[in-house]
């Protein structure tokens, strides 16, 4: 996105989770922020008003693929079939890779597709657990 003003896109993945999710709306909402949520399908799946309270809230949703997959290890079309079955879930076509991996055909396949594959710039690593 191209703009002279100072901009931050908040973006969380791997949700929607019953208890982390609602959480983290409520935290948005002392600060009047909006974010995108990079949603795995098996999750929007398993917690539709989950994902319902989060477009609610006006924010954005995003597919980060049914099974969080991760693109280097699976066949194009298998990750692209499994990413089209998210969006059945997930009505989206913003994209982030697990992992943030995945192959030049893939990406080539997706934005044939119709997505918009969207990385990060700063990563948290929460997941680390030191």
């Amino acid at each position: 996105m191209a703009t002279t003003e100072k901009v931050v896109f908040i973006t969380f993945d791997d949700g929607p989770h019953p208890i982390i999710t609602p959480w983290v709306q409520k935290e948005l909402q002392k600060f009047r922020a909006k974010a995108t949520f990079f949603c795995v399908g098996e999750n929007a799946q398993k917690f539709p008003a989950v994902l319902d309270s989060l477009q609610k809230d006006g924010h954005k949703l995003g597919n980060h693929t049914h099974n969080h997959l991760k693109g280097w290890n699976t066949a194009d079309l298998g990750y692209v079939k499994n990413i089209l079955k998210a969006k059945v879930y997930v009505p989206s076509n913003l994209f982030r890779p697990p992992y943030g991996r995945i192959t030049p055909r893939q990406v080539s396949l997706l934005k044939a597709a119709g997505f918009k594959i969207v990385m990060w710039s700063l990563l948290s690593c929460d997941y680390l657990k030191n």
